[in-house]
């Protein structure tokens, strides 16, 4: 097995329309079926911005998934909000990054991710406090350990925003499957949770794929390691 040291670790999210905070902002009634709550709320979103992309306080993590290349190969793990609330899914995955000591890569985390994260703990008063090393560190610190991959590689004009599932067919991964975020909902709404978990995981291995060759770009890697982790993200991907 080729390892690289350090381990290169990508993360991503996957969301829904928080239909209990929209349904409690905008005074709705009851009657409103969640279907109805959601469109209500991506109609104001159009007439404000144009699209449907709800703002982060309004978007509610239904799956965290991260993907892993060292010793051990390649290694994907979800942490699925199927079984557990909101608050429990996001303190997992803080006490995730309270046990590494390196940056953990996500793809546009800063104008999307991280804002999510901490506006959702926030809401849920998730407790994401953690011991390290004999003292407390609270949600931001550990989430301010993110490394924002996208700003990493194209800077942070707000004009540019590169699809990463484009970019990594640039890199020679095949075509996958992908979800986007009204086929997310449509799969959460009908029970499909596996659906939306590999969704997740797919957009956390496309990261990985990015980090691995940005890696290899930049001599921190051999061309033989990053091409052994990209055949094994593109077998997982398949």
């Amino acid at each position: 097995m080729t390892a690289i040291k350090p381990s290169a670790v990508a993360f991503d999210i996957v969301t829904v329309p928080d239909i209990a905070g929209i349904r409690c902002i905008y005074d709705l009634d009851v009657a409103l079926s969640d279907g109805d709550v959601a469109e209500y709320a991506f109609q104001r979103q159009r007439a404000a911005s144009g699209g449907d992309n709800l703002p982060p306080h309004l978007q509610r993590v239904v799956e965290i998934s991260l993907a892993e290349w060292g010793d051990a190969g390649l290694t994907v793990s979800s942490l699925s909000a199927a079984e557990r609330d909101e608050g429990q899914l996001i303190e997992r995955f803080v006490a995730r990054l309270a046990a590494r000591d390196g940056e953990v890569a996500c793809w546009g985390a800063m104008r999307r991710q991280i804002p999510i994260l901490r506006l959702r703990a926030l809401t849920h008063a998730a407790k994401v406090c953690v011991k390290h090393s004999s003292t407390q560190q609270d949600a931001l610190e550990l989430l301010g350990r993110v490394a924002d991959l996208s700003g990493q590689l194209q800077g942070a004009s707000p004009d540019l925003d590169v699809p990463v599932d484009q970019l990594i067919r640039l890199l020679g991964a095949a075509p996958a499957r992908a979800l986007n975020d009204a086929a997310v909902w449509s799969a959460w709404q009908g029970g499909d949770l596996k659906s939306v978990t590999a969704e997740c995981e797919c957009r956390a291995l496309a990261t990985l794929h990015v980090l691995l060759r940005a890696r290899c770009v930049a001599g921190v890697i051999d061309g033989a390691q990053c091409g052994a982790a990209e055949r094994a993200i593109a077998a997982r991907r398949a």
